[in-house]
């Protein structure tokens, strides 16, 4: 049979049993050895049990490190997939529907705005709302997240300023599934979800990803289109060629991301136009929240 002390070792040694429960038992040994003198508990000296303090808050501090250990750059780009797919859904989601304006798409709106001017059909409002709601969304998020470092893979202000853009997204996909629509009512819902892209905008710029862009893709087709050419080239190192390639896929991957994720929401305000509006929201939140759990500094340097 082995003694107290092994007993105990084994215990704190085993990752399947929380902090809290080796904690009181812990205690439930000593406690027993009070009130039973003449056991072979008493045996066990009072620096084991501060030893074995010590040892569960070092194990408490490296599950909780672990936990809270920054984002990598891999699950970065996953999560940049997942943006992109919600600011695909939304832009889809917003021109379908009663405002026939863009919330990501910035260029479409400026477009949208000029021919409107002079057209007897079509209003200026949408296009000047969403465009307006969206400079606000993005000095909003540039302000939540000034205190990013130059080269992190992640950062803890965001995941809250994705956060509080999903709050905004799902509000207006609640409010436009339960409100009767009207024209007072789109521009509103309008320059909430505007609002909420500029939001992501404004994160996804601090952390300055080469090419990757996760609202707007013109920029990507460009790099992307121009990055061809010059890997085609074949005038990089082989180390260089392989980042370039990965960089290469990744700008794809966003394009394909923001390609299809518009058909799977056309697909849905087709046949379930009540739930349309879901996808951006679940995207997001599912960011923010991932994010958040997984923390992340403001510095935390990563290999691009």
């Amino acid at each position: 049979m082995p003694s107290p002390v092994t007993y105990v070792r084994n215990i704190a040694r085993s990752p399947a049993i929380g902090w809290f429960t080796r904690a009181s038992l812990s205690r439930c040994i000593h406690r027993a050895a009070e009130e039973h003198p003449s056991s072979r508990l008493q045996n066990v000296p009072a620096s084991i049990s501060l030893r074995f303090q010590d040892y569960a808050a070092i194990l408490t501090n490296f599950n909780r490190s672990r936990r809270r250990e920054p984002v990598r750059p891999y699950e970065r780009d996953v999560l940049l997939f997942l943006l992109a797919s919600a600011a695909g859904s939304a832009d889809s989601w917003s021109y379908l529907g009663p405002a026939h304006a863009f919330v990501a798409n910035m260029t479409g709106n400026t477009v949208l705005l000029g021919i409107a001017v002079f057209q007897l059909h079509g209003s200026v409002l949408p296009p000047l709302i969403s465009l307006l709601s969206y400079a606000l969304g993005v000095i909003s998020a540039s302000a939540l997240t000034k205190q990013v470092q130059p080269g992190v893979a992640w950062a803890r202000s965001i995941s809250w300023t994705l956060l509080i853009e999903a709050i905004f997204m799902s509000g207006a996909e609640v409010a436009r599934a339960v409100l009767q629509p009207s024209t007072r009512s789109v521009d509103y819902l309008l320059a909430f979800v505007a609002f909420a892209i500029g939001m992501q905008s404004g994160a996804m710029l601090q952390l300055k990803v080469p090419g990757i862009v996760t609202t707007y893709i013109t920029g990507t087709w460009t790099t992307f289109m121009n990055g061809m050419v010059r890997f085609t080239a074949g005038r990089k190192a082989p180390h260089a060629s392989r980042n370039y390639e990965e960089r290469l896929l990744m700008q794809a991957g966003i394009l394909a991301t923001y390609f299809f994720s518009a058909v799977a929401t056309g697909w849905l305000f087709r046949y379930v136009p009540k739930a349309a509006g879901a996808l951006p929201s679940l995207a997001v939140f599912s960011v923010a929240i991932y994010g958040a759990v997984r923390g992340g500094g403001e510095g935390t340097q990563a290999d691009q």
